[in-house]
């Protein structure tokens, strides 16, 4: 009977070692998902701030949008006086991208056309629906989080 009690009380240890490792794994598990899940916040927190610095410009845009249709664009800069003296008048684009030099070392401004905003505006309302997928995998995310505190909850009750 002496080995019959010894063989319980090993697997008694067993069985406390495997728990402490579970117990481990889990915990480890549970950082991992607190660390995965705040990234997916931090994503989407980006995407956000890009879309509204970006909305912002393209409202501003659009606000010269009626003056800029009403100069042509062209593409190799080779544009009459008139016109020149027009798109001077012009805002400025802020990231300096849309200004070319023609062989005299004056710069004129190529103006966008409206087709370009459309699909600016497009872009960003599909980064904005991004956004919307990345706080969704979070609060998902934060979900089961939950769960696993729960079931944790239930081990340790049972336990």
């Amino acid at each position: 009977m002496g080995s019959a009690a010894s063989k319980s009380k090993q697997d008694n240890a067993k069985r406390k070692d495997l728990l402490k490792s579970v117990k481990m794994n889990r915990y480890a598990f549970a950082d991992a998902q607190r660390e995965h899940i705040l990234a997916l916040l931090k994503v989407a927190e980006a995407i956000r701030l890009f879309v509204e610095s970006h909305s912002f410009e393209v409202s501003t845009h659009s606000s010269n949008a009626d003056r800029g249709n009403e100069l042509q664009e062209n593409s190799d800069c080779a544009e009459t006086d008139e016109e020149q003296e027009e798109v001077d008048q012009t805002v400025p684009s802020p990231r300096g991208d849309s200004d070319c030099s023609d062989g005299d070392g004056d710069r004129k401004e190529v103006v966008k056309t409206s087709n370009e905003k459309g699909r600016e505006r497009e872009l960003l309302e599909a980064l904005k629906d991004v956004e919307d997928y990345f706080r969704r995998a979070y609060d998902s995310g934060l979900h089961v989080s939950r769960m696993l505190e729960t079931d944790m909850a239930q081990v340790q009750s049972a336990a």
